[in-house]
């Protein structure tokens, strides 16, 4: 087949074959009309203390303050199954490593791999295919 684990072809792509496939693959959805989400990501706009969410989240613990993460990932991703073809995350490891989840903020709602470690984001919702 001509999925990403196979050349357009059907063999093994070789080397500099992976960036013209992707670009077919991605051109295929958007043509059939797909939509490609990128750079998304959990972080909440808490910069500016004027936010009600900020405010929400100072007041916050950590558990509620995780399923606010995880109401936000799954209403994203819910949104994202329907109306999109796929979608990056911002990052899968952020460089600083500045986490502290019981900081308002804290780097981790950037970190695609901080996001699943912490349960935020559920695996099985990223395919509609995957959910029962």
């Amino acid at each position: 087949g001509s999925g990403l684990g196979s050349g357009l072809d059907g063999r093994a792509p070789r080397p500099g074959r992976i960036e013209p496939m992707c670009m077919h693959v991605h051109m295929h959805r958007v043509h059939m009309g797909g939509r490609l989400v990128s750079e998304w990501s959990l972080r909440l706009p808490s910069w500016d203390s004027s936010f009600p969410v900020r405010q929400r989240l100072e007041q916050a613990g950590p558990q509620e303050r995780a399923a606010m993460y995880r109401e936000f990932a799954a209403a994203q991703l819910a949104q994202f199954a329907r109306e999109g073809s796929g979608w990056f995350y911002w990052t899968w490891k952020v460089d600083c490593g500045d986490f502290d989840s019981e900081a308002v903020d804290d780097e981790g709602p950037w970190d695609l791999r901080e996001c699943l470690r912490r349960g935020w984001i559920d695996p099985s919702s990223w395919h509609p295919a995957a959910q029962p």
